[in-house]
Formats: C-alpha cells, structure tokens, sequence
C-alpha cells in the first residue's frame, strides 16, 4: 500500500510518479543482498558494495538538488527582496494585530485545522492541497468575498493555518500503517528504520518507551516555537537578503561535512553530488522527488517482507489473500488507486 501511495503523490502525472518511485527503488538494491550475502548491482566495482545509505540520499535529493536548482534560477538582487519586503509592510506588521485576528474569527481558524489534519491522514495528499482546500472553503463561508484574491488575511491564514495542521495529520499514518504523508514524514520514516522503529498498530504497544517522548514532543514543542517566533521571527524573514554566492556553498559545505562525519566516506559524499545532479535533472522535468525518497526506503522493506514471506509459503503467493487483514490491506490499496490514480485526475483536469 505504501509503494501504490508513493507512485500516486504526482497525481498530475501518474507515470512520472511511478518511474521516480522505482528509480528510488532500483538505488535501494544496490549492495549486498540480504539473503543471499551476495554483491548486486555493483558492476564488479568494489567501492559500490557497500550499497547507498539514507543520509547520502536525503543530502543529495534536499540539499545538493536543490544548490544546483538555485544556481541554475535567475538570482534576484538584495534591493529588489527589500522593497517587496518593505511593500507588504512585513518588517513592523510582522506580528498579527489584534483586529485582524478578530476579523479572521476563531471559528475560521478551527475550520481550517480540522481540514488540514484530516487531509494530512490521507497518504499524499500534502500541504497545498491542505491550503487550497481550506482556502475554498473559506472563500464560502467568508462575509467579504470580494476581497479573496486581493491580499484578504482570512484567505491567508486559512491557507496557512490548514497548511500546519497537515503536519501532525501527516504522522498518523505514519505511525499508523508505515506509510508517509508528505517528504517530512518519510524522512522521519527513515529514521525509524535506523533505530530499528518499525511502524505499524503494534507500535504503541511494544515501543511505547522510544514512543511516549516523542508524542510528548507534540505537545510541547507548540508552545517554544510560538514564543521563538515572536522573539526572533522578525529576523528570519532576513534571510533571503543574504547573497547566494555566500549562501548556498556554505550549505553544501555543511551538508558534506555532515556525511563524511557520519559515513566516513568519500565514495557517499560523490554519490550525494551525483545523486542530487540525478535530482535537479528530474525535477527539471516533472519528475516528483517525495516518490524517489519513499521508493528508496520503502523498497528494502517490500523485498524484506516479499522474499520472507515466499520462503515461508513454499512459493504459494495465496499467503497474501489468505489472512483477512492482508486482503483488507490489498482491497484498500486498490481503493486507494481508484481514488488517487484515477478520480482525483479528473477531477484535476476537470477543474482546470
């Protein structure tokens, strides 16, 4: 269900969807197999054998992909972000007045979570459709229509309130049946498979320990980013002043530096560049990077799983239909691409 889920985020082109997830994959395969013990994939070259890790692919696909994207944009000059900033007023109005939190209404804030968690649970829907989404509704509810499209803060921050509240609806799948929401949570799934976390409706049952903390997280971490934003949010907002040609080397040097910390190794650090050049070129056309994340960490389970339970049915592929709950699993993947593969295109293109 989850590998169907992944090639299914890019709903606005399947087939790019499924090639970038079995690309992710294909590099996922790459190393000793473990069943057999056995070099796959390595062309006979001795440095490859020890297959891709994790943080090779996050670095190359998010920070190394991205470098090349932004050398590659049109760099826009310091003056020019200064006086967008200074238009909007974003320097003194960075705080929410009082008035306008009275003109938005509580009611258009609860709305708008409530929406964007409950499409945080569906697998890839994601935080644009969580914002466009919330930000309909509240065009329809709203009392001053006119004003959506204009600038209106009610759209803003029922775009923007939907658009956090995705976050946390992303996780329970998550933790629920292994399968990530969005590109965050597949990276939190990754970590999982680090720290030998295996996702699933046991997991709050045998892991509670490594699991109580981090729902303890939820709760609190809130509360510190509210109180830091206001402190130094003002402050970020700065950022984009900074000149890229400082900016962006000094991020793929941090980057580099942390995967030859963590892997000790010069063949990872050539596969992160080489994999995120892989990355920038897909992107350039069309390709989603989300699928190829979760490709690469949902493929070693899928085969884990698949080889294991072969072997323990002598080859019988029934094993998989037999179990009610394993048909259930199936019958809902099914659902899942009919509503996702093949409902929701049409209705894309019905609305365009």
């Amino acid at each position: 269900m989850a590998i169907v889920v992944s090639m299914l985020i890019n709903s606005s082109d399947l087939l790019k969807g499924i090639i970038a997830t079995l690309l992710g994959m294909m590099l996922a395969a790459i190393g000793i197999d473990p069943f057999e013990a056995m070099p796959r994939m390595s062309f006979g070259i001795e440095n490859i054998r020890e297959g891709i890790q994790l943080l090779t692919i996050v670095v190359g696909a998010f920070a190394i992909a991205e470098i090349f994207a932004q050398l590659a944009a049109r760099p826009m000059r310091a003056k020019d972000i200064m006086k967008r900033f200074e238009s909007r007023r974003i320097q003194n109005d960075f705080k929410p007045k009082i008035k306008d939190i009275k003109k938005i209404g509580i009611w258009c804030y609860f709305r708008s979570s409530i929406i964007g968690f409950l499409i945080g649970v569906l697998p890839g829907a994601g935080a644009a459709m969580a914002a466009l989404i919330s930000y309909a509704v509240a065009k329809v509810f709203s009392r001053n229509k006119a004003s959506f499209g204009n600038g209106s803060i009610e759209g803003i921050s029922a775009a923007e309130t939907a658009n956090n509240a995705m976050c946390p609806g992303a996780v329970v799948p998550l933790l629920i049946f292994g399968i990530p929401g969005d590109s965050v949570t597949a990276l939190m799934l990754g970590v999982f498979t680090l720290h030998g976390i295996v996702p699933g409706p046991m997991l709050m049952i045998e892991q509670m320990d490594a699991m109580g903390p981090m729902l303890l997280a939820f709760l609190i971490s809130p509360v510190f980013i509210f109180i830091f934003l206001f402190i130094f949010g003002k402050y970020y907002i700065k950022i984009p002043l900074v000149n890229r040609q400082l900016l962006y080397p000094f991020i793929a040097f941090t980057a580099m530096i942390g995967l030859y910390a963590t892997t000790y190794s010069i063949v990872q650090l050539v596969q992160a560049v080489m994999i995120g050049l892989l990355i920038f070129i897909l992107s350039a056309r069309g390709y989603p990077t989300v699928p190829f994340l979760l490709g690469f960490i949902l493929g070693p389970l899928f085969e884990k799983n698949f080889r294991t339970s072969m072997a323990l049915s002598g080859g019988d592929i029934s094993i998989f239909i037999q179990p009610s709950f394993s048909l259930a699993f199936l019958i809902a993947t099914a659902g899942l691409v009919y509503l996702l593969g093949v409902r929701l295109p049409q209705k894309l293109k019905a609305s365009a």
